[in-house]
């Protein structure tokens, strides 16, 4: 019974860990260049994903630690830095 109490304590652990690490939640953010075509401005938004710590502390790009997924790659931070 100690066995399968600590097994199920491990799973739930390891389980926690990783929906707080792995990149899970679509995010986006505004493009670095803002595209005028007449009187009309907009800003295209770069679509990314992020650790699910980072969209439920409401950090935004570069704000605290976490895991993001853009364009192919991981990187460290709660999503990619757009300048």
């Amino acid at each position: 019974m100690k066995h399968r109490a600590r097994l199920v304590i491990i799973l739930v652990t390891l389980v926690l860990a990783l929906s707080f690490a792995l990149p899970v939640v679509g995010a986006s953010a505004p493009g670095a260049v803002i595209l005028c075509i007449g009187d009309v401005c907009t800003s295209p938004r770069i679509h990314f994903n992020q650790s699910l710590d980072c969209y439920l502390l409401g950090a935004g790009p570069a704000q605290w630690i976490g895991v993001y997924y853009f364009d192919g790659e991981f990187g460290i931070g709660c999503g990619p830095l757009v300048v």
